[in-house]
């Protein structure tokens, strides 16, 4: 385990929307390391984010507490009752706030902050989960976990399925880029994947398994292209991950302020979305000290199973025809085949199988969407198709169906097409797609009148104009489905 302190150092009036700055150790949640004395430069006025008395305390067998602040305020102190060992809970340090305190009341007493109190009934059931007094650290099973997380995708039958994803799994993704591109003390990352999306795994266990900074803005900062740049900048982030239609809405805001540096962006990772040759040549003409790599995967396979390092490039455009950046080679421990048609030796579906592989979907068989090797090895059958270069590379060519990515997201152009429908006022619809560059995505709308007047609807007013009820559609779709899923432009028939 890290020994490093963890701490965080926000200046003295940050406003509380502001990002958090936090560094994060592996050691934070160790027994040994049960109490951090405060940072000298941390406003002395600060309060513990996280405070757990020990299971007894002096004159009292009452319930435990703890005490959360939710604040903007660091961590001082840390202790868990529940993963402390025998052996070291007659020895460890308490926290500075709980020694010769002779009630539990008389530590909460002069707090703001909200307070969790776990009566005998509750506690007793975490006991019965944990193991109570035998729970050692490390945690230690004799077998692996069956799954860790539940992530669910829609994947092409427009149902949510929750993905059953493996320690293995993310640990093996997090070793490989670790070996490849290690952090350094002074890397500095960027939490700005919405934990709805696989990607957000990697950017915070990145940080807490390598004592990394990790810096977390407000959620509506993350969708919004001027304030992603101006952090990239402030905050000097040295690595991200990030989708290619995001990455478009960044650039003109990084392009307006090149003379002010972004060299600080020593690698940046793509994922999520096809990789346009446009967008390779603007990036690298914006960050040309900058690595670029480009990798592909889904929700079922941790998230990434190939990676191309753009480097490379170059080198490939003088003999190759290709209109995006190649997805690459298999990630270490991973393997990745294409099942080819008649006549098509170099290009059909992928299919991966190794350590990146999930453990099937929640409540559902796992071989339901899966295919034995020749050496009874399991390959889960993406739906997407590739074709390798003549130098071993894969390029990514679409979907067998119409399911598409937008935004990072996973989505069925039919299950657009038929929430559209529900609407009162619309008799047919049919939406398009079209990822080469910038995402173009339409939706073409029959109306069951021809002046397009809604009648008969108590949350629609009449209206009286193909503009109007646009408007009135794309208000009504933002509610039933993800951001990602509203077309970009709504056109009448």
């Amino acid at each position: 385990a890290a020994s490093r302190t963890p701490s965080t150092e926000p200046r003295a009036g940050t406003p509380p929307d502001s990002p958090s700055s936090t560094r994060a150790t592996a050691g934070a949640a160790s027994p040994a390391a049960t109490s951090y004395p405060p940072s000298p430069r941390s406003p002395a006025a600060s309060p513990p984010r996280f405070l757990a008395l020990p299971r007894t305390t002096p004159a009292t067998t009452g319930p435990q507490a703890a005490w959360i602040d939710t604040g903007e305020a660091r961590a001082r102190c840390l202790g868990w009752w529940g993963c402390t060992p025998r052996r070291q809970r007659s020895t460890s340090p308490r926290s500075s706030l709980c020694s010769g305190v002779s009630h539990e009341d008389d530590v909460l007493k002069g707090c703001s902050c909200p307070v969790l109190r776990l009566n005998g009934d509750i506690r007793q059931g975490f006991d019965d989960v944990v193991g109570g007094d035998e729970l050692v650290w490390p945690c230690e099973r004799e077998r692996p976990r069956e799954f860790c997380y539940v992530m669910f995708t829609s994947g092409s039958t427009g149902r949510p399925k929750g993905v059953c994803g493996t320690e293995k799994g993310l640990l093996n993704r997090f070793l490989w880029m670790q070996r490849r591109n290690p952090l350094c003390s002074d890397d500095v990352l960027l939490f700005k994947t919405s934990v709805s999306f696989v990607d957000h795994l990697q950017e915070f266990l990145s940080a807490v398994l390598t004592s990394t900074t990790l810096v977390i803005p407000p959620i509506d900062w993350r969708a919004n292209p001027t304030s992603l740049a101006n952090l990239i900048k402030t905050y000097r982030i040295s690595r991200m991950t990030i989708v290619p239609s995001l990455m478009e809405m960044i650039l003109p805001t990084m392009e307006k302020n090149i003379s002010c540096g972004y060299n600080s962006l020593k690698i940046l990772v793509f994922s999520g979305e096809i990789l346009s040759l446009v967008l390779w040549k603007r990036v690298r003409e914006i960050l040309p000290e900058t690595t670029v790599v480009n990798l592909y995967g889904t929700t079922e396979v941790s998230g990434d199973c190939t990676f191309f390092d753009c480097k490379d490039l170059p080198a490939i455009l003088e003999c190759e025809e290709i209109t995006s950046v190649p997805i690459g080679f298999p990630i270490a421990n991973c393997e990745v085949v294409l099942v080819t048609h008649a006549g098509m030796a170099d290009e059909g579906e992928i299919c991966v199988s190794g350590a990146c592989l999930f453990n099937g979907y929640l409540a559902e068989f796992l071989m339901s969407n899966h295919t034995e090797g020749s050496e009874s090895s399991t390959y889960y059958k993406t739906g997407d198709y590739a074709r390798r270069l003549k130098a071993g590379e894969l390029v990514f060519l679409g979907r067998k169906d119409r399911t598409v990515k937008n935004y990072g997201q996973r989505f069925s152009l039919e299950e657009v097409e038929s929430t559209l429908k529900e609407h009162p006022a619309v008799s047919d619809a049919a939406v398009t797609f079209q990822s080469k560059g910038s995402p173009d995505y339409k939706a073409y709308l029959v109306f069951k009148n021809k002046d397009g007047i809604v009648k008969d609807s108590l949350q629609y007013r009449e209206v009286n104009s193909s503009q109007d009820i646009m408007a009135s559609i794309r208000s009504w779709l933002i509610k039933k489905v993800p951001p990602a899923m509203i077309p970009s432009f709504f056109l009448s028939t």
